[in-house]
């Protein structure tokens, strides 16, 4: 009679274990969703991340493009301003420097 009960105890043992992870299975497949869907959503943030880096790049490199073109132009007039020798001259050159 103790070997019937023993076994019976080793068999509601794994009778349980089988019960929780049965319950276990049944919660993996929603949090692989939950996952995914998480996963998902960060991907498609990083990947706007990097669009709007390259976005900010290329503004960046165009700002610095037409800072250089002030400065050559700013050099340009500096040089024809020394060489300016009458007033209408100069007249013209700071009309065309004002617009």
């Amino acid at each position: 009679m103790l070997e019937i009960i023993e076994k019976l105890l080793i068999l509601q043992d794994r009778d349980r274990k089988i019960g929780r992870v049965r319950g276990e299975l049944t919660h993996i497949e929603p949090e692989r969703q939950s996952l995914r869907s998480k996963a998902a959503e960060a991907q498609k943030a990083l990947d706007n991340a990097k669009e709007r880096v390259k976005q900010l790049e290329s503004d960046r490199k165009n700002l610095e493009l037409e800072v250089e073109a002030k400065k050559q132009l700013i050099a340009k007039y500096c040089l024809q301003q020394f060489q300016t020798r009458k007033n209408e001259e100069y007249r013209a050159l700071a009309h065309e420097i004002g617009n």
